[in-house]
């Protein structure tokens, strides 16, 4: 028996163009989606013995400017992408009907990017009474640059048995188990100069 199956979120394709119609965002604008691909395959080539083998790969995220551009002021742009992977395969074995026997190995992989990028008027500035004003006046507000770039990953590798014998009125079971991990997660976070020297300039707000 074998399946294969796919799938995908209609939401971004829905929403984005409404979004763009509406003003809310300008430019190439991709709103949270999802996608997948899912098989498996089950083979039994001999009396008392079954092979089988299942797979999944999905991918989901975003990408979502709120201007033209991510240098413009008051602007926010975020993307961020996550993969995840997972290949399992075993083998049952089933000598007579009081014994079963099953091994099985697994693979999985979550991975992903993110980014973000922001520029902020000063909080302590009250932007309404910027509204009406000529660009050149705007240009004397101070903006706050923040921009993060992150990136993870998760691996993870299984082995396991399972053993089980029906005595009469009872079961008998044993098993092992194995794992192995591996992950792994890193950030680049920097800031623009007005922010630089606002921090360095308040202890408290260095321990931030």
């Amino acid at each position: 028996s074998w399946l294969v199956s796919m799938r995908r979120t209609y939401y971004d394709l829905i929403v984005g163009p409404f979004a763009r119609s509406a003003g809310l965002v300008d430019g190439n604008v991709s709103f949270p989606n999802f996608g997948d691909v899912q098989t498996r395959l089950n083979v039994s080539p001999w009396e008392g013995h079954k092979f089988f083998v299942t797979g999944v790969t999905s991918r989901d995220g975003v990408d979502v400017t709120t201007s033209s551009s991510a240098e413009d002021p008051d602007s926010v742009s975020v993307y961020n992408t996550t993969f995840n992977h997972v290949l399992g395969t075993g083998w049952t074995y089933a000598p007579s009907d009081d014994m079963l026997n099953t091994v099985v190995f697994s693979y999985y992989n979550n991975n992903g990017i993110s980014e973000f990028d922001g520029r902020f008027l000063d909080p302590v500035l009250d932007e309404r009474e910027w509204e009406g004003t000529a660009d050149s006046i705007k240009a004397l507000a101070r903006f706050f640059d923040v921009s993060v770039d992150g990136d993870f990953v998760l691996e993870k590798y299984s082995l396991s048995n399972e053993f089980v014998y029906h005595l009469g009125t009872h079961d008998v079971e044993a098993g092992f188990g194995w794992t192995y991990i591996d992950a792994g997660i890193s950030f680049d976070i920097r800031i623009g100069d007005d922010l630089k020297e606002i921090i360095e300039a308040n202890p408290r707000s260095r321990a931030l």
